[in-house]
């Protein structure tokens, strides 16, 4: 699994003989991203992938909306029967 990042200070990383500079964004190993962080300093920060975040969203909304409409005609119906019930004397 690999850590998408992005630079927040210019550093040279050595391991990988490159410099990065702010806003670079590249991927770490989980162990690559505490060795840079605890060797270095706060020179990377993990950017989130929101693609996966913003489905999961956008399915919950859905869900949420389907619900709200399942229960809404539940709610439509009952109130459907009692009016023939109290036309029909019941």
């Amino acid at each position: 699994m690999e850590i998408k990042v992005c630079t927040i200070v210019d550093f040279t990383d050595k391991k990988e003989n490159t410099e990065r500079k702010i806003g670079d964004y590249f991927n770490v190993s989980p162990e690559r991203f505490i060795e840079i962080t605890e060797k270095g300093g706060n020179w990377i920060v993990p950017v989130a992938d929101i693609s996966e975040i913003l489905s999961k969203y956008k399915e919950d909304i859905n869900n949420k909306s389907n619900k709200e409409s399942s229960d809404k005609e539940s709610s439509d119906k009952k109130k459907q029967k009692t009016k023939k019930s109290e036309k029909n004397g019941g």
